[in-house]
Protein backbone atom coordinates (compact mmCIF):
# COMPACT_ATOMS: atom_id res chain seq x y z
CA UNK A 1 0.00 0.00 0.00
CA UNK A 2 2.74 2.53 0.73
CA UNK A 3 4.52 2.07 -2.22
CA UNK A 4 1.14 2.76 -3.99
CA UNK A 5 0.70 5.69 -2.40
CA UNK A 6 4.22 6.88 -3.34
CA UNK A 7 3.38 5.74 -6.87
CA UNK A 8 0.17 7.99 -6.71
CA UNK A 9 1.82 10.80 -5.39
CA UNK A 10 4.42 10.97 -7.91
CA UNK A 11 1.84 10.72 -10.71
CA UNK A 12 -0.34 13.58 -9.48
CA UNK A 13 2.84 15.68 -9.37
CA UNK A 14 3.39 14.92 -13.15
CA UNK A 15 -0.19 15.34 -13.64
CA UNK A 16 -0.07 19.25 -12.68
CA UNK A 17 2.58 20.01 -15.09
CA UNK A 18 -0.01 19.88 -17.87
CA UNK A 19 -2.75 20.79 -15.57
CA UNK A 20 -3.06 23.93 -16.07
CA UNK A 21 -3.54 23.63 -20.07
CA UNK A 22 -5.61 20.56 -20.02
CA UNK A 23 -8.52 23.15 -17.74
CA UNK A 24 -7.84 25.59 -20.29
CA UNK A 25 -8.61 24.21 -23.43
CA UNK A 26 -11.74 22.07 -21.70
CA UNK A 27 -13.22 25.53 -20.89
CA UNK A 28 -13.03 26.58 -24.97
CA UNK A 29 -14.77 23.00 -26.02
CA UNK A 30 -16.86 22.83 -22.93
CA UNK A 31 -17.94 24.39 -19.75
CA UNK A 32 -17.25 23.29 -16.37
CA UNK A 33 -17.50 24.09 -12.76
CA UNK A 34 -15.25 24.35 -10.34
CA UNK A 35 -16.19 21.12 -8.63
CA UNK A 36 -15.00 19.44 -11.03
CA UNK A 37 -13.20 16.11 -10.27
CA UNK A 38 -10.05 14.27 -11.50
CA UNK A 39 -8.54 11.14 -11.14
CA UNK A 40 -4.93 11.48 -9.09
CA UNK A 41 -3.73 7.42 -8.86
CA UNK A 42 -6.64 5.89 -7.38
CA UNK A 43 -8.27 8.78 -5.83
CA UNK A 44 -10.88 11.11 -7.17
CA UNK A 45 -9.46 14.89 -5.90
CA UNK A 46 -11.72 18.30 -6.89
CA UNK A 47 -9.44 20.74 -9.38
CA UNK A 48 -9.66 23.40 -6.40
CA UNK A 49 -7.53 20.84 -4.08
CA UNK A 50 -4.92 19.22 -5.86
CA UNK A 51 -1.59 20.05 -4.15
CA UNK A 52 1.06 22.55 -6.00
CA UNK A 53 3.93 21.08 -7.17
CA UNK A 54 6.77 22.36 -4.98
CA UNK A 55 8.15 26.40 -6.56
CA UNK A 56 10.48 25.69 -9.49
CA UNK A 57 12.49 28.75 -7.83
CA UNK A 58 14.07 28.35 -4.36
CA UNK A 59 14.30 31.31 -2.05
CA UNK A 60 16.67 33.56 -3.37
CA UNK A 61 20.01 34.40 -2.24
CA UNK A 62 19.29 38.01 -2.12
CA UNK A 63 16.88 37.72 0.47
CA UNK A 64 17.10 39.04 4.35
CA UNK A 65 19.47 40.80 6.11
CA UNK A 66 22.72 42.30 4.87
CA UNK A 67 25.89 43.84 6.23
CA UNK A 68 28.54 45.38 3.52
CA UNK A 69 32.08 47.66 3.32
CA UNK A 70 34.12 49.07 0.83
CA UNK A 71 35.86 51.88 -0.60
CA UNK A 72 34.68 54.91 -2.40
CA UNK A 73 36.09 57.71 -4.36
CA UNK A 74 33.84 60.82 -3.28
CA UNK A 75 33.63 64.31 -5.12
CA UNK A 76 32.29 67.57 -3.62
CA UNK A 77 31.47 69.89 -6.38
CA UNK A 78 29.87 73.18 -6.33
CA UNK A 79 30.62 77.13 -6.82
CA UNK A 80 30.48 80.26 -4.48
CA UNK A 81 29.32 83.24 -5.57
CA UNK A 82 30.89 85.59 -3.23
CA UNK A 83 29.33 89.67 -3.07
CA UNK A 84 30.91 92.89 -1.31
CA UNK A 85 29.20 96.25 -0.90
CA UNK A 86 32.10 98.13 -0.93
CA UNK A 87 36.16 98.10 -1.46
CA UNK A 88 38.25 98.72 1.43
CA UNK A 89 40.68 100.77 -0.19
CA UNK A 90 38.83 102.36 -3.23
CA UNK A 91 35.35 102.77 -1.85
CA UNK A 92 34.49 105.24 -5.58
CA UNK A 93 34.49 101.52 -6.94
CA UNK A 94 31.65 99.64 -5.72
CA UNK A 95 29.74 97.01 -5.33
CA UNK A 96 31.89 93.49 -6.40
CA UNK A 97 30.75 89.63 -7.06
CA UNK A 98 33.38 87.33 -7.52
CA UNK A 99 32.38 83.81 -8.97
CA UNK A 100 34.47 80.25 -8.43
CA UNK A 101 33.70 76.82 -8.42
CA UNK A 102 34.60 74.38 -5.44
CA UNK A 103 35.89 71.06 -6.00
CA UNK A 104 37.71 68.15 -4.58
CA UNK A 105 38.16 64.28 -4.62
CA UNK A 106 38.86 61.96 -2.30
CA UNK A 107 39.11 58.01 -1.38
CA UNK A 108 36.98 57.10 1.62
CA UNK A 109 35.06 54.04 2.97
CA UNK A 110 31.14 52.95 2.56
CA UNK A 111 29.58 51.08 5.20
CA UNK A 112 25.71 49.76 4.81
CA UNK A 113 23.17 47.26 6.18
CA UNK A 114 19.80 46.79 5.36
CA UNK A 115 16.87 43.71 4.68
CA UNK A 116 15.37 42.55 1.04
CA UNK A 117 13.24 40.27 -0.44
CA UNK A 118 12.36 38.72 -4.26
CA UNK A 119 8.98 39.18 -5.25
CA UNK A 120 7.78 37.10 -8.13
CA UNK A 121 10.98 35.53 -8.51
CA UNK A 122 12.71 38.78 -9.98
CA UNK A 123 11.32 41.90 -8.36
CA UNK A 124 13.56 43.07 -5.41
CA UNK A 125 12.09 45.49 -2.73
CA UNK A 126 14.60 46.59 -0.14
CA UNK A 127 15.56 48.85 2.56
CA UNK A 128 19.04 50.14 4.33
CA UNK A 129 21.25 52.36 6.13
CA UNK A 130 24.61 53.73 4.89
CA UNK A 131 27.36 56.09 6.17
CA UNK A 132 30.14 57.32 4.10
CA UNK A 133 33.17 58.77 5.49
CA UNK A 134 35.83 61.04 2.87
CA UNK A 135 37.51 63.92 4.43
CA UNK A 136 37.14 66.60 1.70
CA UNK A 137 38.57 69.95 1.55
CA UNK A 138 37.83 72.69 -1.47
CA UNK A 139 39.05 76.02 -1.57
CA UNK A 140 37.54 78.24 -3.85
CA UNK A 141 40.02 81.62 -4.76
CA UNK A 142 39.42 84.58 -7.17
CA UNK A 143 43.50 84.91 -8.17
CA UNK A 144 45.21 87.93 -6.52
CA UNK A 145 45.24 91.21 -7.90
CA UNK A 146 47.42 94.20 -8.24
CA UNK A 147 47.01 97.42 -8.92
CA UNK A 148 50.63 99.29 -9.51
CA UNK A 149 52.48 95.92 -8.30
CA UNK A 150 50.83 95.91 -4.67
CA UNK A 151 47.85 93.19 -3.88
CA UNK A 152 44.43 94.92 -3.72
CA UNK A 153 42.28 92.03 -3.15
CA UNK A 154 41.44 88.46 -2.13
CA UNK A 155 38.47 86.67 -2.04
CA UNK A 156 38.70 83.17 -0.62
CA UNK A 157 35.84 80.03 0.53
CA UNK A 158 36.85 77.58 2.69
CA UNK A 159 34.59 74.39 2.48
CA UNK A 160 34.90 70.81 4.68
CA UNK A 161 33.15 67.84 4.59
CA UNK A 162 33.96 64.64 6.33
CA UNK A 163 30.61 62.43 6.57
CA UNK A 164 27.29 61.52 5.14
CA UNK A 165 24.62 59.67 7.27
CA UNK A 166 21.38 58.13 5.20
CA UNK A 167 18.90 55.82 4.13
CA UNK A 168 17.28 54.52 0.88
CA UNK A 169 14.78 52.36 -1.05
CA UNK A 170 16.30 49.77 -3.37
CA UNK A 171 14.07 48.39 -5.86
CA UNK A 172 15.59 46.16 -8.13
CA UNK A 173 15.43 43.47 -10.98
CA UNK A 174 17.35 39.84 -11.23
CA UNK A 175 18.87 39.56 -14.42
CA UNK A 176 19.62 35.65 -13.05
CA UNK A 177 19.79 34.46 -9.57
CA UNK A 178 23.10 35.81 -8.83
CA UNK A 179 22.98 38.92 -10.40
CA UNK A 180 20.71 41.89 -9.83
CA UNK A 181 20.31 45.82 -11.25
CA UNK A 182 18.86 47.84 -8.61
CA UNK A 183 17.40 51.95 -8.65
CA UNK A 184 18.36 53.28 -5.22
CA UNK A 185 16.00 55.99 -3.68
CA UNK A 186 16.58 57.74 -0.69
CA UNK A 187 18.37 61.14 1.29
CA UNK A 188 21.55 61.86 3.37
CA UNK A 189 22.55 63.85 6.05
CA UNK A 190 25.52 65.85 5.81
CA UNK A 191 27.84 68.65 7.79
CA UNK A 192 29.45 71.32 6.18
CA UNK A 193 32.10 73.21 7.64
CA UNK A 194 32.72 76.94 5.97
CA UNK A 195 34.76 79.87 6.29
CA UNK A 196 34.81 82.96 3.95
CA UNK A 197 37.28 86.05 3.90
CA UNK A 198 37.80 89.04 2.35
CA UNK A 199 41.45 90.14 2.11
CA UNK A 200 44.10 92.86 1.19
CA UNK A 201 47.60 91.81 2.33
CA UNK A 202 49.40 94.95 1.76
CA UNK A 203 47.18 96.98 3.71
CA UNK A 204 46.38 94.14 6.57
CA UNK A 205 42.43 94.62 5.97
CA UNK A 206 40.98 91.34 6.53
CA UNK A 207 37.40 90.39 7.13
CA UNK A 208 36.89 86.84 7.92
CA UNK A 209 33.88 84.71 8.74
CA UNK A 210 33.69 82.46 11.60
CA UNK A 211 32.88 79.05 10.87
CA UNK A 212 29.81 78.47 9.94
CA UNK A 213 28.67 74.48 10.81
CA UNK A 214 25.69 73.51 7.86
CA UNK A 215 23.82 70.89 8.38
CA UNK A 216 22.10 69.48 5.46
CA UNK A 217 19.39 66.55 3.96
CA UNK A 218 19.45 66.06 0.57
CA UNK A 219 17.14 63.97 -2.19
CA UNK A 220 19.73 61.06 -3.04
CA UNK A 221 19.27 59.02 -6.05
CA UNK A 222 21.54 56.13 -7.37
CA UNK A 223 21.82 53.20 -9.02
CA UNK A 224 24.11 50.01 -8.60
CA UNK A 225 24.62 46.23 -9.73
CA UNK A 226 25.20 43.55 -6.95
CA UNK A 227 26.41 40.03 -8.10
CA UNK A 228 26.34 37.05 -5.82
CA UNK A 229 30.06 35.10 -5.84
CA UNK A 230 28.61 32.56 -3.80
CA UNK A 231 25.54 31.68 -1.36
CA UNK A 232 26.45 34.37 1.27
CA UNK A 233 29.16 37.09 -0.24
CA UNK A 234 28.28 39.66 -2.97
CA UNK A 235 30.24 42.18 -4.40
CA UNK A 236 28.24 45.32 -5.70
CA UNK A 237 29.15 48.92 -7.46
CA UNK A 238 26.79 51.66 -6.77
CA UNK A 239 26.74 55.62 -7.62
CA UNK A 240 24.71 58.24 -6.01
CA UNK A 241 24.46 61.94 -6.29
CA UNK A 242 23.65 63.97 -3.85
CA UNK A 243 22.30 68.01 -4.11
CA UNK A 244 22.21 69.81 -1.35
CA UNK A 245 19.72 73.46 -0.79
CA UNK A 246 21.88 76.54 -0.95
CA UNK A 247 22.84 78.32 1.61
CA UNK A 248 24.45 81.63 2.46
CA UNK A 249 27.94 82.77 4.56
CA UNK A 250 27.76 86.41 5.75
CA UNK A 251 30.78 88.18 7.04
CA UNK A 252 32.23 91.87 8.24
CA UNK A 253 35.61 93.33 8.15
CA UNK A 254 37.28 96.73 9.41
CA UNK A 255 40.10 98.64 8.17
CA UNK A 256 42.53 98.74 11.45
CA UNK A 257 43.14 102.52 10.39
CA UNK A 258 40.17 104.17 8.05
CA UNK A 259 38.21 101.79 9.79
CA UNK A 260 36.20 101.26 6.12
CA UNK A 261 33.41 98.38 6.95
CA UNK A 262 33.94 95.42 4.65
CA UNK A 263 30.11 93.50 4.09
CA UNK A 264 30.43 90.53 2.27
CA UNK A 265 27.57 87.70 1.41
CA UNK A 266 29.10 83.93 0.11
CA UNK A 267 26.59 81.73 -1.18
CA UNK A 268 27.15 78.59 -1.56
CA UNK A 269 26.21 75.66 -3.97
CA UNK A 270 26.94 72.51 -3.44
CA UNK A 271 26.59 68.57 -4.61
CA UNK A 272 28.27 65.25 -3.84
CA UNK A 273 28.69 62.25 -5.70
CA UNK A 274 30.27 59.09 -4.83
CA UNK A 275 31.24 55.89 -6.70
CA UNK A 276 31.25 52.96 -3.83
CA UNK A 277 32.50 48.96 -4.34
CA UNK A 278 31.70 47.02 -1.63
CA UNK A 279 31.92 43.69 -0.39
CA UNK A 280 28.20 42.54 1.14
CA UNK A 281 27.52 39.54 3.18
CA UNK A 282 23.69 38.30 3.04
CA UNK A 283 22.64 36.14 5.92
CA UNK A 284 20.83 34.23 4.08
CA UNK A 285 18.33 31.67 6.05
CA UNK A 286 19.67 27.77 5.66
CA UNK A 287 16.38 25.96 4.69
CA UNK A 288 17.39 27.10 0.36
CA UNK A 289 15.83 25.02 -1.09
CA UNK A 290 18.32 24.10 -4.32
CA UNK A 291 17.65 26.98 -6.42
CA UNK A 292 17.38 26.59 -10.02
CA UNK A 293 19.59 28.95 -12.00
CA UNK A 294 18.63 30.71 -15.08
CA UNK A 295 20.38 29.21 -18.18
CA UNK A 296 22.32 32.79 -18.05
CA UNK A 297 24.27 30.54 -15.26
CA UNK A 298 25.18 27.56 -17.19
CA UNK A 299 29.03 26.20 -16.99
CA UNK A 300 29.66 25.05 -20.79
CA UNK A 301 30.38 28.23 -22.46
CA UNK A 302 30.96 32.15 -21.12
CA UNK A 303 28.03 34.55 -22.62
CA UNK A 304 30.42 36.76 -22.67
CA UNK A 305 32.58 35.86 -25.70
CA UNK A 306 33.28 37.01 -29.00
CA UNK A 307 32.59 40.70 -30.56
CA UNK A 308 30.00 43.40 -28.89
CA UNK A 309 29.01 46.56 -28.80
CA UNK A 310 28.25 49.24 -26.34
CA UNK A 311 25.80 52.44 -25.78
CA UNK A 312 24.00 53.95 -23.15
CA UNK A 313 24.65 57.15 -21.32
CA UNK A 314 27.66 58.49 -18.89
CA UNK A 315 27.83 61.40 -16.27
CA UNK A 316 31.48 62.99 -16.97
CA UNK A 317 33.39 65.28 -14.63
CA UNK A 318 35.86 68.27 -15.44
CA UNK A 319 38.21 68.61 -12.71
CA UNK A 320 41.72 70.11 -12.00
CA UNK A 321 43.21 73.44 -11.26
CA UNK A 322 45.01 76.16 -12.97
CA UNK A 323 48.36 77.52 -12.20
CA UNK A 324 49.12 81.71 -12.69
CA UNK A 325 52.64 82.66 -13.51
CA UNK A 326 53.43 86.52 -14.04
CA UNK A 327 56.93 86.32 -15.64
CA UNK A 328 57.18 90.32 -15.77
CA UNK A 329 60.89 90.38 -14.23
CA UNK A 330 58.92 93.55 -12.50
CA UNK A 331 56.04 91.64 -10.97
CA UNK A 332 57.00 88.32 -11.07
CA UNK A 333 54.95 86.19 -9.01
CA UNK A 334 53.14 82.86 -9.31
CA UNK A 335 49.27 82.11 -7.75
CA UNK A 336 49.91 80.19 -4.19
CA UNK A 337 45.91 79.55 -4.43
CA UNK A 338 45.02 78.00 -7.69
CA UNK A 339 41.71 78.79 -9.11
CA UNK A 340 39.91 75.43 -9.80
CA UNK A 341 38.24 73.62 -12.75
CA UNK A 342 35.24 72.29 -11.67
CA UNK A 343 32.27 70.91 -14.13
CA UNK A 344 29.77 68.12 -14.55
CA UNK A 345 27.61 67.31 -17.89
CA UNK A 346 25.71 64.31 -18.93
CA UNK A 347 27.09 62.36 -22.33
CA UNK A 348 27.01 59.40 -24.66
CA UNK A 349 29.36 56.58 -24.84
CA UNK A 350 29.59 54.24 -27.84
CA UNK A 351 32.08 51.41 -28.31
CA UNK A 352 33.17 47.94 -29.56
CA UNK A 353 35.56 44.97 -29.11
CA UNK A 354 35.81 41.28 -28.47
CA UNK A 355 36.98 39.66 -25.88
CA UNK A 356 37.17 35.50 -24.52
CA UNK A 357 37.53 33.64 -22.08
CA UNK A 358 39.39 30.91 -20.79
CA UNK A 359 37.97 29.25 -17.67
CA UNK A 360 36.70 31.73 -15.72
CA UNK A 361 39.24 34.72 -16.63
CA UNK A 362 38.73 36.88 -19.44
CA UNK A 363 40.63 39.17 -21.62
CA UNK A 364 39.22 41.53 -24.30
CA UNK A 365 40.35 45.01 -26.03
CA UNK A 366 38.00 47.80 -27.04
CA UNK A 367 37.60 50.84 -28.79
CA UNK A 368 35.26 53.88 -27.53
CA UNK A 369 34.09 57.61 -28.38
CA UNK A 370 32.14 59.97 -25.61
CA UNK A 371 30.12 62.95 -26.29
CA UNK A 372 29.94 65.06 -23.24
CA UNK A 373 30.37 68.82 -23.36
CA UNK A 374 31.97 69.61 -20.52
CA UNK A 375 33.10 73.18 -19.95
CA UNK A 376 34.54 75.03 -16.61
CA UNK A 377 34.70 78.97 -16.15
CA UNK A 378 36.22 80.53 -13.52
CA UNK A 379 35.11 84.14 -13.33
CA UNK A 380 36.52 87.15 -11.05
CA UNK A 381 33.94 90.04 -12.57
CA UNK A 382 33.17 93.04 -9.95
CA UNK A 383 33.86 97.20 -9.31
CA UNK A 384 36.04 96.21 -6.32
CA UNK A 385 37.88 93.91 -8.89
CA UNK A 386 41.06 95.74 -10.52
CA UNK A 387 40.98 93.17 -13.37
CA UNK A 388 38.49 91.41 -14.76
CA UNK A 389 39.59 87.67 -14.98
CA UNK A 390 38.58 84.78 -16.54
CA UNK A 391 39.54 81.51 -17.32
CA UNK A 392 37.71 79.13 -19.78
CA UNK A 393 38.05 74.98 -20.66
CA UNK A 394 36.13 72.77 -22.60
CA UNK A 395 35.91 69.81 -23.95
CA UNK A 396 33.68 68.22 -25.90
CA UNK A 397 34.80 64.86 -27.42
CA UNK A 398 36.99 61.47 -26.56
CA UNK A 399 38.30 58.59 -28.79
CA UNK A 400 40.46 55.93 -27.05
CA UNK A 401 41.24 52.02 -27.12
CA UNK A 402 41.58 49.93 -23.71
CA UNK A 403 42.38 46.45 -22.60
CA UNK A 404 39.73 44.50 -20.35
CA UNK A 405 40.97 42.01 -18.27
CA UNK A 406 37.93 40.01 -15.48
CA UNK A 407 37.35 37.33 -13.61
CA UNK A 408 33.77 35.68 -14.02
CA UNK A 409 31.99 33.98 -10.72
CA UNK A 410 29.74 32.46 -13.45
CA UNK A 411 29.59 32.93 -17.47
CA UNK A 412 27.39 35.34 -17.46
CA UNK A 413 28.46 37.57 -14.97
CA UNK A 414 31.75 39.52 -14.79
CA UNK A 415 34.20 41.74 -12.66
CA UNK A 416 36.89 43.49 -14.68
CA UNK A 417 39.50 46.34 -15.04
CA UNK A 418 40.19 48.18 -17.64
CA UNK A 419 44.02 50.02 -18.92
CA UNK A 420 43.53 52.37 -21.71
CA UNK A 421 44.25 55.65 -23.21
CA UNK A 422 41.97 58.41 -24.78
CA UNK A 423 42.50 61.04 -26.90
CA UNK A 424 40.46 64.26 -26.30
CA UNK A 425 40.63 68.26 -27.64
CA UNK A 426 40.86 70.98 -25.26
CA UNK A 427 39.71 74.53 -25.89
CA UNK A 428 41.01 77.07 -23.77
CA UNK A 429 40.98 80.72 -23.15
CA UNK A 430 42.05 83.58 -20.64
CA UNK A 431 41.06 86.89 -20.64
CA UNK A 432 42.23 89.60 -18.56
CA UNK A 433 40.90 93.24 -18.28
CA UNK A 434 41.91 96.57 -16.40
CA UNK A 435 39.11 98.36 -14.98
CA UNK A 436 40.10 101.94 -15.02
CA UNK A 437 41.02 101.64 -18.18
CA UNK A 438 38.35 99.76 -20.09
CA UNK A 439 39.29 99.81 -23.58
CA UNK A 440 43.05 98.25 -22.22
CA UNK A 441 42.47 94.63 -21.64
CA UNK A 442 44.16 92.12 -23.62
CA UNK A 443 42.20 88.14 -24.40
CA UNK A 444 44.62 84.95 -25.27
CA UNK A 445 43.37 83.34 -28.61
CA UNK A 446 41.24 80.36 -28.10
CA UNK A 447 43.50 77.62 -28.47
CA UNK A 448 42.72 73.92 -29.41
CA UNK A 449 44.71 71.42 -28.04
CA UNK A 450 44.50 67.52 -28.47
CA UNK A 451 45.96 65.62 -25.79
CA UNK A 452 46.35 61.74 -24.90
CA UNK A 453 45.59 60.52 -21.44
CA UNK A 454 46.09 57.54 -18.86
CA UNK A 455 43.04 56.15 -18.31
CA UNK A 456 42.22 53.43 -15.62
CA UNK A 457 38.91 51.88 -14.40
CA UNK A 458 36.77 49.25 -13.04
CA UNK A 459 33.48 48.04 -13.94
CA UNK A 460 30.91 44.92 -13.71
CA UNK A 461 28.59 43.25 -16.54
CA UNK A 462 26.06 40.64 -16.81
CA UNK A 463 24.30 38.99 -18.99
CA UNK A 464 20.39 40.74 -19.60
CA UNK A 465 18.46 38.30 -21.53
CA UNK A 466 19.77 35.91 -24.68
CA UNK A 467 22.71 38.64 -26.39
CA UNK A 468 21.85 41.26 -24.24
CA UNK A 469 24.05 42.80 -21.27
CA UNK A 470 23.87 45.48 -18.73
CA UNK A 471 27.29 46.86 -17.80
CA UNK A 472 28.18 49.99 -15.45
CA UNK A 473 31.94 51.09 -14.80
CA UNK A 474 33.80 53.79 -13.84
CA UNK A 475 37.49 55.56 -15.53
CA UNK A 476 39.63 58.23 -14.56
CA UNK A 477 41.70 60.20 -17.16
CA UNK A 478 44.66 62.26 -15.92
CA UNK A 479 46.28 64.63 -18.70
CA UNK A 480 49.57 65.97 -19.04
CA UNK A 481 49.46 70.06 -18.48
CA UNK A 482 48.20 72.54 -21.31
CA UNK A 483 49.82 75.87 -21.09
CA UNK A 484 48.11 79.16 -22.19
CA UNK A 485 50.80 82.23 -22.43
CA UNK A 486 48.75 85.84 -23.15
CA UNK A 487 49.38 89.41 -22.18
CA UNK A 488 47.82 92.31 -20.76
CA UNK A 489 48.51 96.15 -20.44
CA UNK A 490 48.45 97.27 -17.02
CA UNK A 491 46.61 100.88 -15.71
CA UNK A 492 46.89 102.68 -19.86
CA UNK A 493 50.68 101.93 -19.60
CA UNK A 494 52.43 100.69 -22.42
CA UNK A 495 54.34 97.81 -20.87
CA UNK A 496 52.81 94.51 -21.67
CA UNK A 497 52.97 91.87 -18.92
CA UNK A 498 53.34 87.97 -19.47
CA UNK A 499 50.91 85.81 -17.72
CA UNK A 500 50.99 81.79 -18.39
CA UNK A 501 48.40 79.84 -17.27
CA UNK A 502 49.14 76.10 -16.78
CA UNK A 503 45.74 74.39 -16.96
CA UNK A 504 45.66 70.85 -15.44
CA UNK A 505 42.80 68.69 -15.95
CA UNK A 506 41.52 65.29 -15.02
CA UNK A 507 38.12 63.98 -16.27
CA UNK A 508 35.93 60.89 -14.62
CA UNK A 509 32.98 59.30 -16.43
CA UNK A 510 30.27 57.02 -14.99
CA UNK A 511 29.12 55.08 -17.29
CA UNK A 512 25.54 52.62 -17.58
CA UNK A 513 25.77 51.16 -20.81
CA UNK A 514 23.56 48.59 -22.98
CA UNK A 515 25.54 45.69 -24.58
CA UNK A 516 24.77 43.50 -27.56
CA UNK A 517 26.75 40.52 -28.39
CA UNK A 518 27.60 38.43 -31.48
CA UNK A 519 27.83 35.20 -30.20
CA UNK A 520 30.01 32.34 -31.42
Amino acid sequence: MDKLNKISLVLGTLAMATLSFAIQANAVANSRTDNQIIMLGNQQVAVDQVPKPPEIFGKSMFDGFYLGIGPNLTALTGKATENTDKSPLYPDIGRGEAKYPLSDYNPGVTGFGGIGKVFRQNIYLGGELFATYSPLKTKGYNSQVYKAGSYLHGFAADVKSYYTLGAGLRIGYLLSQKAMIYALIGGDFSQFKVVSNDADKGSSIQGKSPQLTKNLVSFTPGIGIEAMLNKNWALRAQYTYSLYDKFSDNFTGIHPASHIIINAKTKYDLARSIFNVAAVYHFNVTDMQNPTYSLYDRPEISLLNGWYFDIGPELTALTGQIKVKRLSLKYKFTEKNSPCISSYYPGIQILGGYGNSYKQWYVGSELFADYSPVKSEHTDIGGNIIYQTVWKIRSDFSYGAALRGGYMPTPGLMFYALLGADLTQFRINSYKGDYYHAAKFDTSPPKTKDVIGFMPGIGIESILYKNWSVRMQYTYTLYRSITDSYKICENGSTYMNPFEDKYEPGISAFSLLLSYHFMQ
